[in-house]
């Protein structure tokens, strides 16, 4: 999750400025647990597409400020960890920033996931929380955000998670929107590149078995991918990945999970034999936004979003990148935008 870099000594209440302040939010959007900013989600938040809300890497609207049902009173423990506020509040769970106290001082700023009260008796929410926890827990790598503990605590679940300074893609991706200001090409490869070595590395992962989990992200979207103050990019959210690992819940053929303007046609159309094309396909598509400032398939409608992205051509993405160098162009066409056989 994002860190505030507010003034410590400032009052809870007040929030130092920030260039993401002025930020428009999208229209009808709700409130994510985003950033300094109170920039809101895309209109699928604030199920964020994880079904379990909230982030593993994203700061929120002032400090102190708690929605949401039952929200955890600032200083609570909890186990090993004491709540200092809430970061954000989706519809399926709040996320607070906590700190880990351990030994001779030791302390270890963390970010914990509380499932809200109205989803606590859902077995199948409670399963789904559970799966993002034990999956997320496998993949050890420097570009996805880690979890640290999973726990219950008066019937209630909460998932704790590395706590991440930054900012979100999409919001570094809004303000360079508003001010104008292009990113270089050599930032847009450097983040699509980091985020492709996370999604590599997931796609390749075994169980203790040495059998492949078979992992497909399905949420690959700014949304998603954190920029550090440290330059790391870490990628965010497994709540709604696919996987075979044992005991993961089934999900529906043909339920659509993920944000809509960065699904591949497979995944919209509900394919069930989805694979990590899929991922690298929504990869690709930030790519062009990062060096165009394009999107290529978001219209004004999730709907009509959904056509064009069942329809998708190779002219679509061959009219959005026609401006950038060649060897740019190669890069992005030789990603399974037209890669897969069921597309022909």
């Amino acid at each position: 999750m994002s860190k505030s870099t507010s003034n410590p000594n400032a009052p809870a209440s007040i929030k130092e400025p920030s260039p993401f302040d002025d930020v428009p939010p999208e229209p009808g959007e709700p409130m994510e647990p985003g950033n300094d900013s109170d920039i809101p989600p895309s209109p699928q938040e604030p199920t964020s597409g994880t079904g379990s809300g909230g982030k593993a890497a994203s700061d929120a609207s002032s400090a102190n400020v708690l929605t949401g049902p039952a929200p955890v009173a600032i200083g609570t423990t909890l186990g090993s960890y004491v709540v200092e506020r809430q970061l954000g509040a989706g519809g399926m769970a709040q996320v607070y920033l906590g700190r880990r106290i351990g030994a001779a001082g030791f302390e270890r700023e963390v970010a914990i996931k509380r499932v809200l009260t109205s989803h606590e008796k859902d077995a199948a929410f409670r399963q789904m929380f559970l799966d993002e926890a034990r999956l997320a827990a496998r993949l050890q790598h420097r570009n996805i955000a880690q979890v640290h503990d999973l726990f219950e605590k008066d019937e209630a679940l909460f998932l704790v998670m590395e706590y991440i300074q930054g900012q979100s893609l999409r919001d570094v991706l809004k303000l360079a929107a508003r001010k104008q200001h292009p990113f270089t090409e050599g930032f847009g490869c450097f983040v699509i590149a980091e985020v492709a070595d996370a999604l590599s590395y997931a796609h390749a992962a075994k169980d203790a078995q040495g059998r492949p989990l078979n992992i497909v992200h399905r949420d690959v979207t700014p949304h998603n991918v954190m920029v550090a103050t440290s330059g790391d990019i870490k990628l965010l959210d497994f709540g709604i990945a696919y996987s075979t690992l044992e005991g993961r819940g089934v999900t529906e053929s043909g339920t659509l999970k993920g944000k809509f303007a960065y699904m591949s046609p497979e995944q919209a159309k509900g394919d069930e034999l989805l694979d990590g094309r899929s991922d690298i396909f929504s990869a690709a598509l930030i790519l062009v936004e990062l060096l165009t400032g394009k999107h290529v398939f978001e219209t004004t409608s999730e709907s009509k979003t959904l056509m064009r992205i069942c329809e998708a051509r190779p002219e679509d993405v061959h009219s959005a990148i026609q401006t950038l160098p060649e060897r740019l162009q190669v890069v992005i066409r030789v990603a399974p935008l037209f890669a897969s056989p069921r597309r022909g």
